[in-house]
């Protein structure tokens, strides 16, 4: 496991931080790179071993520090994974529909996607599971993700948060927030930490809001919304599909996350409880 860096503070040769350069606009050099040519880091909740792992590397981290930028759902089918089989047998970079794109990447694969709406009713992945002796029924196949682009203090870069199952409660709090703030997501900061949660045998962690702190100084607040212009601009919902991928060769299995079922895998309409 890395060490957890300390680079929020780090700073050029003039003694200006990273986010301070990043506040003055775009970095030289840098001026025709587009959002499809840029590869972002992606980490998650470790469901098994708490805290979080880096989606490439296994890598993990205890805590975050973190600001969000911009949000986004998706949707991830995996093979049998109580055979321990992770291959995407179908996704979507917008959590509607498998976009041309996914289809495209899975057609090349040999692997046909259900033609279907990613709405419970319309695909069978989507339903949940018969009631048990207990009451209780088996999530979605189909799994619903949150998607957070934003900083990560501790490396000094952007990266992209992807959270699911039980977790999705915890990250409504934060897309509330994004909501209610005029001055957009990343007027707050957060610490992010994982939870025990469950109980027995049947234990996991999730996501878990350590601390939330308005963001500051003000150099900051540019940085930020450099980086929305940046990578969003003003067509979120296709920067939210070349964020998503649509790869399917790209794919990440999340099957040793977190899998209790909650209502919120099932929900697409509004990420705010108002």
């Amino acid at each position: 496991m890395p060490e957890k860096q300390q680079l929020v503070n780090a700073t050029d040769a003039q003694g200006k931080s990273a986010v301070a350069l990043r506040s003055e606009g775009r970095p030289r050099g840098t001026e025709l790179v587009e959002p499809s040519d840029v590869l972002i880091t992606r980490i998650q909740p470790d469901g098994k071993g708490g805290g979080f792992r880096y989606a490439a590397t296994g890598g993990g981290i205890d805590e975050i520090t973190f600001t969000p930028i911009f949000f986004f759902k998706t949707r991830v089918l995996f093979g049998d994974e109580d055979r321990g089989d992770p291959v995407v047998m179908c996704r979507s970079s917008n959590a509607v529909a498998p976009t041309e794109q996914d289809a495209a990447s899975f057609r090349r694969l040999g692997i046909v996607p259900p033609p279907n709406q990613c709405t419970e009713g319309n695909c069978p992945f989507a339903l949940w599971g018969e009631k048990d002796d207990k009451g209780k029924r088996s999530a979605p196949k189909c799994r619903l993700q949150y998607n957070f682009l934003g900083y990560l203090a501790e490396t000094a870069e952007v990266v992209i948060l992807t959270v699911h199952g039980t977790s999705l409660s915890v990250a409504k709090a934060i897309t509330s927030d994004g909501v209610k703030s005029p001055r957009g997501f990343w007027a707050k900061t957060y610490v992010l930490g994982t939870k025990l949660a469950g109980q027995g045998t049947q234990t996991y962690h999730m996501l878990d809001i350590k601390d939330a702190q308005p963001t500051k100084p003000d150099e900051s607040l540019a940085a930020y919304e450099s980086i929305y212009n940046d990578v969003v601009g003003s067509n979120p919902r296709r920067a939210a599909e070349i964020l998503a991928g649509g790869r399917a060769e790209d794919a990440v299995s999340t099957s040793d996350q977190d899998t209790k079922p909650t209502a919120a895998e099932t929900l697409d309409g509004e990420e705010v409880p108002f």
